[in-house]
């Protein structure tokens, strides 16, 4: 009976022993997932910053470009409505 008590005691002094071994490559294995977490965290923030100042950049164009047709179009009504009168009456001198 002293002998078998004294195996469960070696037993468990290995299994405590084993189990602290595998706590501590589990505490090492999530120190290394929480590292690239972060990094992972760190490089999705740059994307999208990146992202943004792309779409930014983007859209002025997209703007200028839209404001420069819209300036060429009242630059050609305003002409039309000022060269119409003018054309009308020389048509109407040469076409009766």
């Amino acid at each position: 009976m002293g002998q078998l008590r004294t195996e469960f005691g070696e037993l468990r002094s290995e299994v405590k022993a084993e189990i602290g071994e595998l706590r501590a490559e589990v505490k090492a294995e999530i120190g290394e997932l929480k590292t690239e977490i972060a990094d992972s965290r760190s490089e999705s923030k740059t994307n999208t910053l990146s992202s943004k100042v792309e779409f930014k950049s983007d859209m002025a164009r997209i703007h200028e470009a839209i404001a420069t047709q819209t300036r060429w179009l009242l630059v050609l009504g305003i002409g039309l409505v000022t060269i119409y009168p003018i054309l009308n009456r020389v048509v109407t001198r040469l076409i009766p």
